[in-house]
């Protein structure tokens, strides 16, 4: 995912669905980032907020995203769950 989005979906998505898929990405790359040190037990939360909030939303939006095939979901339902996970206060 982080390395997928398109130079064309600014011109084919709403922009809520661009805001919402941007904010995504940069959770998932501040995790990405800090992944080592979390594994290896390093990270100290309250260190970084970014960090922090990555931790908090890695669990739902890893579970958003590994979506199985058969289950279909209205598009809106999985903007607005995409919204919700994105938007969880800490």
């Amino acid at each position: 995912i982080l390395a997928s989005i398109s130079r064309v979906m600014r011109d084919i998505v709403p922009s809520e669905h661009l805001d919402l898929a941007y904010q995504t990405i940069a959770v998932l790359a501040t995790y990405k980032k800090a992944e080592d040190l979390i594994n290896i037990g390093a990270y100290v939360k309250g260190s970084n907020p970014e960090i922090d909030r990555a931790l908090s939303l890695i669990g739902e939006l890893k579970n958003f995203l590994k979506q199985p095939v058969e289950e279909k979901y209205p598009l809106e339902d999985s903007v607005n769950l995409l919204r919700e996970i994105i938007n969880k206060k800490l």
